[in-house]
């Protein structure tokens, strides 16, 4: 069996807290260890600022024995993808309508590229061929994002 490292974002309603979150960790520590996590950031969804309108951000690395289709089975049976998506496994490229890998917001969107950069900087996008971390570079972090709290509270 081959050990799989695996980026998986989550995003949950600031109303379900970060015990949301240790839930649905709790689910994927049943097949895979958690390595790392970034800090947790809470993302406002509209210009106000309101509370009631945000979500809570974070991205783990876990290392698991599951294949990507069982992986993938497993959110899928579980509906974990209400509450986390698979951003990258190891250097697979994968392109098809139900799943792209990695994940477009890996690139995309900067909250979940600066998360995944804190949980494991140094991996090589297969596409882009540059390190989260280099990709990071030149950006900067949204007005719409602020630090809510440290990803040791997950591990």
């Amino acid at each position: 069996m081959q050990e799989n490292k695996v980026l998986v974002a989550i995003q949950v309603p600031l109303l379900k807290g970060i015990r949301e979150i240790k839930l649905f960790l709790n689910q994927i520590e049943q097949v895979a260890e958690l390595e790392a996590a970034s800090c947790i950031y809470k993302r406002f969804l509209n210009l106000r600022h309101e509370d009631l309108n945000s979500e809570l951000v974070c991205v783990v690395k876990l290392v698991t024995y599951l294949d990507l289709d069982a992986l993938i089975a497993l959110f899928q049976e579980a509906k974990l993808e209400k509450v986390g998506f698979v951003l990258s496994v190891n250097e697979t490229v994968r392109m098809v309508p139900d799943l792209t890998l990695p994940h477009p917001k890996l690139n995309v969107d900067e909250l979940i590229l600066s998360c995944a950069a804190e949980a494991w900087g140094g991996y090589e996008h297969p596409v882009l061929k540059q390190t989260l971390t280099e990709l990071l570079t030149h950006r900067s972090m949204n007005a719409e994002v602020e630090f809510f709290a440290q990803g040791t509270t997950l591990i």
